[in-house]
């Protein structure tokens, strides 16, 4: 190994730990919006299970990710796999924290390939928890809403005529 190769390691290693502590800063925010102790975000596979079931509403949901070990030992599926779920994740996080459709479509990007920025907006911003049943609830009242405006608005036009 070339000294350069050796000086870029040190430097890639020296940003590489104070991004892992404020990433495991925002995420013991977050657990504490959703209403659970910050300590709990530290705990490896048990973070994983309480993120997974406050954003999807089940905590085995995170063993998807390990079925292509059991049938095929492919580390290739396991990482398609492991992709597949954090891009599921991010998108639910977004949703769960009420961010609308179009904007969790960006909140997902952004979490993809900005990580340490925008879990910081999420775990420091004002966005709140709104649970997993809630955004879908939400959608609907506001739907069941829109339309008794829209009836009360056509009535009001009927009146005026």
């Amino acid at each position: 190994m070339s000294n350069l190769q050796i000086i870029v390691s040190l430097v890639i290693g020296m940003f590489r730990i104070p991004i892992a502590i404020w990433i495991l800063v925002c995420l013991a925010k977050i657990f504490i919006k959703f209403g659970v102790e910050w300590w709990k975000a530290i705990i490896p596979f048990y973070d994983l299970v309480i993120l997974y079931k406050k954003v999807s509403g089940s905590g085995w949901v995170f063993l998807i990710q390990f079925i292509p070990l059991l049938f095929i030992r492919s580390t290739v599926l396991f990482n398609i796999a492991s992709v597949i779920i954090a891009l599921y994740t991010w998108a639910r996080l977004a949703i769960v924290f009420g961010k609308k459709s179009y904007e969790a479509v960006g909140y997902t990007v952004g979490l993809l390939l900005l990580c340490p920025v925008f879990i910081g907006i999420l775990a420091f911003g004002k966005a709140e928890y709104v649970g997993v049943y809630d955004t879908v609830a939400n959608e609907e009242e506001n739907t069941q809403a829109k339309e008794v405006t829209n009836a009360e608005q056509t009535i009001e036009n009927k009146t005026e005529e």
